[in-house]
């Protein structure tokens, strides 16, 4: 009976080992950029809502409406102090994952808080706004439309 062998060099064996290892380095970086992508698309939602706010606030008169892209995997947008109870029963659910887990003084939520944006970016602060009541603003076809308007006697602005 006659038996093959198998030979393989030290440098086929090692150039497998490169490659294996290049590929799962390569899935790392990819997911790791795709994490810190959503994770900027919070912030950057957050910071020119709080732009279009100010420019508001810094006016006399002002009627605007804020429509941007929502960051990948975020379903509602969610406006208003949690010391207040939400203005609609549908809210409900949303206000009490926030309750429980946001930071003291946030009124500004990305909805569902695990999905939303990585490393606790789903709470942020607004300022110049009133925020007597919890809304929440369900995003369709991946954007959100956020109403700004500030009256000649208004000391801050109302989002709904």
């Amino acid at each position: 009976m006659k038996r093959g062998q198998l030979q393989i060099s030290f440098g086929m064996i090692f150039s497998i080992i490169i490659i294996i290892a290049t590929v799962a380095i390569a899935f790392y970086v990819i997911n790791y950029f795709i994490k810190t992508s959503n994770n900027l698309s919070c912030k950057m939602f957050h910071k020119d809502l709080q732009d279009r706010i100010t420019s508001a606030w810094n006016g006399e008169i002002s009627q605007d409406t804020y429509i941007s892209s929502v960051p990948m995997g975020v379903k509602e947008v969610c406006i208003g102090d949690l010391t207040n109870p939400p203005a609609n029963v549908n809210d409900k659910e949303e206000y009490d994952s926030f309750k429980q887990y946001s930071v003291p003084k946030s009124n500004f939520f990305f909805y569902p808080r695990e999905s939303a944006c990585n490393e606790g970016g789903f709470s942020y602060r607004l300022d110049h706004i009133k925020s007597d009541r919890f809304f929440c603003i369900t995003s369709q076809q991946g954007k959100a439309s956020i109403k700004i308007s500030k009256g000649i006697s208004d000391s801050l602005v109302t989002l709904s």
